[in-house]
């Protein structure tokens, strides 16, 4: 409901890239209707490539990691963010520590509190 309602709301793109290369990851991003790259193995060539194709740059990027295979992007984003329960040296290196653990809304919290942001008319 969070990425519904983030979509809805303001003009973003969202991406998700993923080292899996699970199909699940793909079919669950289709279901939401967002970006996904899987199966990456070298994530800042992804993104930078993706980054030139929207026409954005890494100082655009909120990015949400938690192990150790994040850490180039996360230290090129313009945000860096990662659940409570990430690797010690990814909950040390980012400007935003989400109040949840992986898979227990992580990203609607992220989403709530870019809604809430947004100034009401």
């Amino acid at each position: 409901m969070g990425i519904e309602l983030i979509k809805k709301t303001i003009n973003h793109n969202i991406l998700v890239v993923s080292k899996e290369k699970n199909l699940v990851v793909l079919k669950r991003c289709e279901k939401l209707g967002i970006e996904c790259l899987y199966g990456i193995d070298d994530k800042v060539k992804a993104i930078t490539s993706w980054l030139s194709e929207v026409k954005l740059t890494w100082e655009n990027v909120l990015y949400v990691g938690n192990d150790i295979n994040d850490i180039g992007p996360l230290s090129l984003a313009g945000v860096s963010a990662a659940p409570m329960d990430a690797k010690e040296e990814i909950l040390d290196m980012v400007d935003w520590t989400i109040p949840k653990v992986g898979g227990d809304g992580v990203i609607r919290t992220i989403t709530d509190s870019l809604l809430e942001s947004i100034p009401r008319k």
